[in-house]
């Protein structure tokens, strides 16, 4: 079930609780640049965890509802071309359009557990972190141009500054990488 108890979306406030067989919960929510909004979590499908994502208009109707795969999405945003990018558990990261149809998805082996956050950059690529440390600058169909893992440990939020250096912050500390 998802449980939206009070959005805003310009001067528009809506209180809307969707109930759609199989959710376990919400795990991210987005405010989408054009407008509306995107979530991501966790949706039992016949005993098997399916990835779901939804996006609502700024009144909260439904555009679309897909699952994808196994597992659950763990962080949702937006990006350029008004498609949704989405971490996923099992070191994975899966790109969708506007429609809600996958473009790729892919999966990186030097993340030992769940992506943790995942933001585009202003080159149209993207940066990620992860579950246990790892940091991934990622092109524009999600081949890595470089990674690194950090002792601090979780990645829990990314963000880019307008010169293009990178920002992490991790559960103990806020650190800046200059940009590669």
């Amino acid at each position: 079930m998802i449980s939206c108890t009070l959005l805003f979306s310009q001067d528009n406030t809506f209180i809307r609780t969707y109930n759609l067989d199989g959710m376990n919960g919400g795990l991210a929510l987005a405010v989408m640049p054009e407008g509306g909004f995107v979530g991501t979590g966790q949706h039992a499908d016949n005993g098997n965890c399916k990835i779901y994502a939804y996006r609502i208009d700024e009144c909260g109707n439904i555009i679309w509802f897909n699952l994808y795969n196994s597992g659950g999405g763990v962080a949702i945003n937006g990006t350029y071309d008004d498609g949704v990018i989405i971490a996923c558990d099992a070191g994975r990261i899966l790109k969708i359009d506007n429609l809600g149809n996958p473009e790729w998805e892919k999966s990186y082996s030097n993340v030992g557990g769940y992506m943790t956050s995942v933001i585009q950059t202003t080159d149209s690529g993207y940066f990620a972190g992860g579950e246990n440390g790892e940091l991934l600058k990622l092109d524009t169909l999600g081949n890595p141009l470089w990674s690194a893992t950090v002792s601090a440990g979780h990645v829990h939020a990314l963000d880019e500054f307008p010169n293009g250096d990178l920002m992490y912050f991790t559960a103990v500390l806020c650190f800046f990488c200059k940009g590669i």
